[in-house]
């Protein structure tokens, strides 16, 4: 693991990473979906893209290592 050390990244909702995955605040997007429950299980998948910053000073080769929180409304 990296430890002290950071990346500074963005998720994205498009290949070209030009729509910003957030609340939609602040020029983000999110992303509304119907799904109708027909069965006991149900199973969505959404592609999540992302790009690290060029030119991060003192960043290091390592592993790094971040955690992402979805919010499900519904």
């Amino acid at each position: 693991m990296a430890g002290a050390d950071t990346l500074t990244y963005n998720l994205y909702r498009d290949s070209g990473c030009s729509q910003v995955w957030g609340d939609g605040t602040a020029g983000t997007s999110t992303v509304s979906d119907s799904v109708t429950l027909i069965s006991t299980s149900v199973t969505t998948n959404y592609v999540v893209y992302s790009r690290i910053a060029a030119a991060q000073r003192g960043a290091k080769v390592n592993a790094y290592l971040d955690n992402l929180l979805v919010s499900i409304t519904y």
